[in-house]
């Protein structure tokens, strides 16, 4: 079939039709500083993060590079009018229920419930100049901000683990653990969705003979690029940056779909840099045992 991801029409905005709601768009704040157009340092930066310091990306480095671990990652008539010539008043008719912002109603329900469960695996490739450099597997159950499971990169797999706010990590050595709050890793707020308006409802649409919902986001989406991009890095303006997710009809989630590019040059020319990592869902609210890894 088709892959979904990534495709379907333009999103449908709800900033008119609910304006005055929680669903209503917020002003946006004053845009930060633009970072110079010339990009010399980016591609030295993306060449080191992508090409070379592969085994130093998301929470796997901890184990997989102990010695460098990732921190601080019609108007009613006036009352004087003649009543012999006023029309009679017709009432008016209840607006029809949109089925798009029951949908984004029930999936704000589910993902903002503070003890969320599900399983979930994020595969997720880099590429620069359009040629591979990283792939990247994570499978991990999740409780809340608490999960356990394997972080695979091509340098090693990793257990990895985050309980009681402390963030455990085995590789080949010995287990270690620190204690860090850094949202990069931590796995709430759901796919960094910090407010219901940061996400439009596209349409419904049909993947794998199943029935789903295509949610989009839009400006208004501030995520940690390295924690959805399961980057160790990005400290850039992204051209284009969008996640897409699926939803069934009680807005649980099934899969979703983060991407993110840049373009820079140097003295060689334009380069450019694509990150996209697909996540699938499973388990919701289910029951998990969160496991530190062993010594």
């Amino acid at each position: 079939m088709t892959d979904p991801h990534g495709t379907g029409d333009p999103p449908m905005s709800y900033a008119e039709k609910y304006r005055g709601t929680e669903w209503g768009r917020p002003e946006p704040a004053p845009a930060p500083p633009r970072p110079p157009r010339s990009r010399g340092p980016f591609v030295a930066a993306v060449v080191a993060v992508v090409a070379i310091g592969v085994a130093a990306l998301g929470i796997g480095a901890l184990a997989l590079s102990p010695s460098k671990p990732v921190a601080n990652l019609g108007s009613l008539p006036s009352a004087g009018a003649a009543s012999v010539d006023q029309p009679t008043a017709v009432p008016t008719p209840s607006p029809t229920p949109d089925p798009g912002k029951a949908v984004m109603d029930k999936v704000w329900a589910v993902v903002n419930a503070p003890d969320l469960s599900y399983h979930m695996t994020a595969r997720g490739t880099s590429k620069f100049d359009r040629q591979k450099k990283v792939s990247v597997t994570e499978s991990v159950d999740v409780v809340g901000d608490d999960f356990s499971g394997t972080y695979k990169i091509p340098a090693g797999t990793a257990r990895i683990a985050r309980k009681a706010g402390v963030v455990w990590a085995k590789g080949a050595g010995p287990r270690f653990g620190l204690q860090l709050s850094t949202r990069t890793l931590r796995l709430t707020p759901f796919l960094c969705i910090q407010m219901p308006a940061w996400l439009d409802y596209v349409k419904p649409v049909t993947v794998d003979g199943r029935h789903l919902h295509l949610l989009r986001s839009n400006r208004f989406y501030r995520p940690d690029i390295p924690r959805m991009g399961l980057l160790v890095r990005f400290p850039y303006e992204p051209d284009r940056m969008t996640l897409d997710l699926y939803v069934t009809d009680a807005g649980v989630p099934v899969s979703g779909t983060f991407a993110v590019d840049l373009t820079g040059t140097d003295s060689a020319g334009r380069h450019t840099f694509h990150d996209r990592v697909d996540y699938t869902f499973s388990k919701v609210g289910g029951k998990f045992r969160i496991v530190v890894p062993k010594r």
